[in-house]
C-alpha cells in the first residue's frame, strides 16, 4: 500500500492560551486535491502553516514524501535542516502575493530557482515564461508587481511556486484579499492545476470552487477535524450537526444542490 504524500498526525498547537490544533490528523495521497473549510479561527490557516513547516508544532508528527519534516521529540538544529529541505518541495501560495518589489514578474519567478534548484539563469527564465504563458501573462513578463492587478500578481505568486517544481502545492485563501471580479482568474488556474494532478491542500472559503476541484472536503472547527468527505455528501448530508450549520451558513439553501453537483 502506498503512503501519503503529506501526513500528519496528533498535531498540537497553542498561541499562548489559544489552542490553534487540537489533536489534527490528515493523510493526502499524490495527486490528491483536498480542501479545508470551516469558519473563521478553526484552525485552517495554522494547518497549513504547520504542514509547510512556517509554524511549528508543540507535539505531534508531520511526514511529507517520507521525510519527517516536524517532530518535537528531534533536536531542534536537525528539525531547522530538515524544514529547509522539505519546504522546497511544498510550494506555497499566500493570502497576500508577498512577491518582490523591485523585482519583474520574471524575475520573481526565476529567483528561487537558480539560488535554491542551481538552475542557470537561462534555464530558469526558459521555466519561468513557460508558466507565465500557462496563466496568460507571458506579455506582463518585464512589468512590476506595482503595474499589475491583484489577480495578476497572485498568478505570478503561484507561477513562482511552480517555478520549483513541488510535490504538492498548498493554497492559503489564495483569492480573499482579491476585488471579486478578479477572482475568477486565480481560479481558473487552480483548476487546472488540480486537473493536471497535481496533489493540493486548498484552505479557501469559495464552496462552488470547493465542490469543482476537491476529491475531499475537510472541515475544521475550534482547532479540531470534524468531518471529512467528498463535496456532495458533506454539503448535502453533513454527518455532524455543527458541519451543517457551517453549511447553512455559508451556502443558500436553494443553492447547494447545485454545488454538490459541480464536483468533477
Amino acid at each position: 500500500m502506498t503512503s501519503p504524500l503529506i501526513e500528519a498526525t496528533h498535531l498540537v498547537k497553542s498561541y499562548g492560551h489559544v489552542q490553534a490544533l487540537d489533536d489534527v490528523n490528515l493523510a493526502v495521497d499524490a495527486g490528491e486535491v483536498v480542501v479545508i473549510i470551516g469558519p473563521s479561527g478553526s484552525g485552517k490557516t495554522s494547518l497549513i502553516r504547520t504542514l509547510n513547516g512556517l509554524e511549528t508544532i508543540d507535539s505531534g508528527r508531520i511526514v511529507v514524501d517520507g521525510t519527517c519534516l516536524q517532530d518535537p521529540t528531534e533536536p531542534t538544529a536537525m528539525r531547522r535542516a530538515v524544514r529547509q529541505e522539505v519546504r522546497r518541495e511544498l510550494g506555497m501560495v499566500f493570502q497576500r502575493f508577498n512577491l518582490f518589489p523591485h523585482l519583474t514578474a520574471l524575475g520573481n519567478v526565476t529567483l528561487a530557482p537558480q539560488r535554491v534548484r542551481g538552475l542557470s539563469k537561462r534555464e530558469a527564465e526558459e521555466r519561468g515564461m513557460s508558466l507565465l504563458r500557462d496563466m496568460g501573462l507571458e506579455k506582463k513578463a518585464l512589468n512590476f508587481p506595482h503595474e499589475l492587478s491583484g489577480g495578476q500578481q497572485q498568478r505570478v505568486a503561484i507561477a513562482r511556486a511552480l517555478a520549483m517544481q513541488p510535490k504538492a502545492m498548498l493554497f492559503d485563501e489564495a483569492t480573499s484579499a482579491l476585488d471579486p471580479e478578479l477572482v475568477g482568474e486565480v481560479l481558473r488556474v487552480m483548476r487546472k492545476l488540480a486537473a493536471d494532478g497535481m496533489t493540493m491542500i486548498i484552505v479557501t472559503h469559495e464552496m462552488h470552487f470547493a465542490a469543482q476541484v476537491a476529491h475531499r472536503l475537510v472541515v475544521m472547527d475550534e482547532g479540531r477535524v470534524i468531518e471529512t468527505g467528498e463535496p456532495q455528501e458533506v454539503f448535502n448530508a453533513p454527518k455532524e450537526e455543527r458541519t451543517a450549520r457551517f453549511v447553512r451558513a455559508v451556502l443558500e439553501p436553494e443553492s447547494m444542490g447545485g454545488v454538490a453537483s459541480e464536483h468533477r
